[in-house]
């Protein structure tokens, strides 16, 4: 790109946001990027897929739609969790539902003012309905089973199944079952080697979530698979969540949509040749289903002991003993390696895995790129206690204790510095927070010390304070945070740049982040943030822009604007870096180097929505960034989505969509270039029974050497989903 071209774009994009910000219009919930409209998860991994959402906006949803929220019981912040509601309508949802003894149809909402009928239909999906005035009642629940599949599998299929039971009106009980492939099997330490090995990925039935749950508008209790999170995430959290307030129930499954995996993991190792040799190195196959790693255990609260007409007190206890897989390269041996941060002693890599074959002293090969099981207990405890006030205004303290126990009997491991857990034995965090609401106004602080047995670190102290400018549909947040350079602390999930320090993303920070949604004029809803921050122990200066525009004056058709500049060194721009997470270099073991470069953004989309019957957009975005390869000018990449939605009956609803991506439009023998097309059709038997089957066809059309070998090329998938309710 020209320099001066370049320099005019970045004013533009700084002025814009600027702009965006001082225009305090009517506004809507800004805790997401675009006005959330959906009927099922589909819908959620489409908005992620056309980078509507981030990922961390998918992943929050996505748990709000699976876990749901009663508007009879939800606390103000688990309100505010909906899509597209601010504090103010939070507030107003809880006073509707004191007045009139309990919410029995949301649609009362629209009647008496608290939200429109776009609002409710967003936030419909995401509701659990319940009886306010029954205290009992007859068991329900719901089973859902999945499978996906390609042609190039020549063996069983992943496969998932979820089970719910709710009953008695508090509780509840699930879990998750799924059949795996790709995950190599036992892990033992080899002494004659001074290495791990691990027996070859075979097709394997995993149970990894199962929980037990009693809860009360007062209390509750839970047993099993949970998340748990307080106050402003700094402290402690592994959930998905916003606003954080308790314990939650955990049965997600996730599934990779967007590429087949690679069917062999191994390296030479002892052998002369890798089994991996050839054409079985571009070999891939469906992907396993997966799930996120959360707590095991029991956890307790009261969540609302009231001491006044207004105030209460809130005190949680928790208690895991998880079982935890990890990224093989993430280990170090103490054996070998007395400071992990030695990179330049070969000896403080990750350790070998080796295939274990039934002959123990028979010459064999290496896993590469594998993700180990049943590596290490995380044996961890803590609690939190807070005095409200009022429900807007309260103080509380977090705390816990976590250490480690290694299974490999004999290995001496621990974690590289770069592993998101810290290495050399316990840690932990206990943190203070206090939040402050008046009139429009809510104000959250949490200060943090982390803690943690690393030599010549031990932790550091970190702190975030957000502000939420709420008037009926007005709503601007602005955030302050801290990060010092030891802050170590594996379950902070605090607002923070999209990077990491040594496995961690609240650490070594400084930085402000400005959102504001609102509409200028009536027509135009506009959508903006602006993110700066800075590395306090080098300097360097970073930023993130985002501003988007819906025109809404025309009926039936939406125009949409948006830009994004990312910048990851202010003070070091233009062609020759790094942007590129996975265009980086990397040192030896997968440690990620942090690039310095920069990212322009463009995208225009036109929606045309006649009737609920049909709906169809299309979208274009077009990428400057900076790559290592181009010295003079900045890698260009196109992006274009074309979706059809059709629901000829109420019943069925049929989804086709088109993807064409081409990264560096310049050379066809560098990057990525596909077309990636698929259909979905979804029916619901009765309301009872609903059951989804889709089929996914990608080809690749870029002339790398990779690309000419890949098999299968084109590439078909399939998947089914069967869900039951009762």
């Amino acid at each position: 790109m020209h320099p001066g071209l370049k320099k005019i774009m970045r004013q533009v994009a700084c002025g814009l946001a600027l702009a965006a910000g001082l225009l305090a219009a009517p506004a809507r919930a800004a805790q997401y990027e675009v006005f959330i409209e959906i009927e099922d998860e589909q819908d959620l991994y489409e908005l992620l897929l056309s980078q509507d959402i981030s990922e961390t906006t998918f992943d929050l949803l996505l748990d709000t739609l699976r876990t749901g929220v009663d508007l009879n019981t939800a606390s103000r912040d688990e309100i505010y969790v909906l899509p597209n509601i601010t504090y103010a309508q939070a507030d107003a949802i809880i006073e509707f539902r004191m007045q009139t003894g309990g919410i029995k149809d949301p649609s009362e909402l629209i009647g008496a003012g608290v939200l429109d009928a776009a609002e409710l239909t967003a936030i419909a999906p995401f509701l659990v309905v319940s009886d306010a005035d029954r205290k009992y009642s007859l068991f329900s629940g719901r089973f859902r089973y999945g499978l996906a599949w390609a042609p190039s599998d020549d063996e069983v299929p992943p496969m998932f199944t979820q089970f719910r039971l709710s009953g008695l009106r508090h509780l509840s009980a699930g879990g998750a079952l799924l059949l795996n492939r790709q995950q190599a099997g036992d892990v033992r330490f080899d002494p004659s080697r001074l290495a791990l090995s691990a027996l070859e990925p075979a097709p394997t039935v995993v149970m990894p979530k199962l929980f037990l749950k009693w809860e009360t508008p007062e209390w509750g209790v839970i047993g099993g698979s949970y998340r748990i999170g307080f106050a402003q995430r700094l402290t402690l959290d592994n959930t998905n969540r916003y606003t954080p307030n308790g314990f939650y129930l955990d049965d997600t499954v996730v599934f990779s949509i967007a590429d087949l995996s690679v069917r062999c993991r191994q390296s030479t190792g002892e052998l002369d040749v890798s089994p991996c040799a050839g054409d079985k190195r571009y070999e891939y196959i469906t992907p396993d289903y997966d799930w996120y790693q959360s707590f095991r255990g029991v956890a307790l609260g009261v969540k609302k002991l009231k001491l006044g007409d207004e105030s209460f007190l809130q005190a949680f206890a928790f208690g895991s003993h998880q079982t935890r897989s990890i990224y093989q390269y993430e280990l170090y041996s103490r054996l070998r390696c007395d400071d992990p941060q030695n990179d330049d002693d070969p000896n403080c890599g990750a350790p070998s895995v080796f295939v274990r074959r039934e002959n123990l002293l028979e010459p064999t090969s290496r896993f590469s790129y594998s993700t180990l099981p049943d590596m290490f207990n995380e044996i961890m405890g803590g609690g939190h206690a807070s005095f409200f006030f009022n429900r807007r205004s309260g103080i509380g303290v977090t705390g816990y204790y976590a250490t480690t126990q290694w299974l490999s009997e004999g290995a001496e491991l621990d974690f590289q510095e770069w592993s998101r857990f810290p290495y050399g034995g316990p840690f932990g965090a206990v943190g203070l927070s206090g939040s402050y609401g008046v009139s429009w106004l809510d104000m959250f602080i949490e200060g943090t010390r982390s803690l943690d047995s690393i030599p010549n670190q031990g932790g550091d102290f970190g702190v975030l304070q957000r502000s939420v400018a709420s008037l009926d549909k007005h709503e601007l947040e602005l955030a302050l945070r801290y990060y010092g350079k030891n802050f170590d602390n594996p379950y902070s999930r605090a607002i923070a740049a999209p990077d990491e320090v040594d496995g961690v993303r609240s650490r070594d920070e400084a930085g402000a982040r400005f959102r504001h949604n609102g509409r200028w004029p009536e027509v135009i809803e506009l959508r903006s943030s602006a993110d700066f921050w800075t590395y306090p122990s080098d300097g360097v200066l970073n930023t993130n822009l985002f501003l988007r525009a819906d025109y809404l004056g025309v009926k039936k058709f939406i125009p949409s604007l948006w830009v994004r500049y990312f910048n990851k060194n202010l003070g070091r721009n233009g062609p020759g870096e790094c942007f590129d997470f996975f265009n980086a270099d990397t040192i030896p073991e997968g440690e990620p180097l942090r690039c310095g470069g920069e990212r322009y953004v463009g995208v225009a989309r036109l929606r045309y929505s006649p009737a609920r019957v049909f709906d169809v957009s299309v979208q274009y975005q077009h990428e400057w960034l900076s790559d290592p390869r181009y010295k003079e000018d900045m890698r260009q990449d196109a992006v274009a989505w074309l979706t059809i939605v059709v629901r000829p009956v109420d019943r069925l609803g049929i989804r086709l969509r088109g993807n064409y991506r081409n990264e560096d439009i310049s050379d066809n023998t560098y990057l990525r270039q596909f077309i990636w097309s698929y259909l979905d059709a979804f029916y619901n038997f009765a309301g009872m029974v609903s059951g989804r089957l889709r089929y996914d066809f990608l080809v690749y059309l870029d002339e790398r050497d990779s690309t000419a070998k890949r098999n299968p090329s084109p590439e078909h998938r399939f998947r089914f989903d069967v869900e039951a309710r009762f």
